[in-house]
């Protein structure tokens, strides 16, 4: 470790000369509601940082559950009752667990000492790079805009 002397932009910064690591988890809930309660990002799924994704999935999450509550209130429904809140479990549950296991699976790819698994994920990646069309749709789903 290297201790630099304070400076006026960074004071007491160190340095680490050792690299670290830390293991990349993912986590999600089973139910994202229970009774006048509803999870959203975080507190319903974490995502490793391969791809970027929780930030992404935890607004649409917020987006999906203030829809679902700004019409329910619209209409003169409980915004707490069960049917409103299981209306955005439903609604956010299959996209989250469809990337969770993209993720998982681009883990994997490039964990793998296997030639056969590599040669499929580099030819899923050269596929991918090819195609104007599945770009943008890959795009589309990576920020979120279905």
């Amino acid at each position: 470790m290297i201790r630099r002397p304070p400076s006026t932009l960074f004071p007491y910064t160190t340095l680490f000369r050792s690299i670290s690591s830390f293991p990349l988890n993912q986590l999600h809930s089973k139910n994202y509601v229970s009774e006048r309660v509803a999870l959203v990002g975080d507190a319903a799924h974490s995502f490793h940082p391969l791809a970027g994704q929780g930030l992404n999935l935890g607004l649409s999450d917020v987006t999906s559950l203030a829809s679902k509550l700004i019409k329910a209130r619209r209409s003169g429904v409980d915004i707490g009752s069960d049917k409103v809140l299981k209306d955005y479990e439903r609604s956010r549950k299959i996209p989250n667990l469809t990337m969770a296991t993209m993720m998982e699976l681009f883990k994997q790819g490039f964990e793998t000492s296997d030639p056969w698994i590599k040669l499929a994920r580099n030819l899923a990646f050269k596929t991918a790079s090819e195609s104007q069309i599945l770009k943008k749709k890959l795009i589309k789903e990576a920020a979120g805009i279905t």
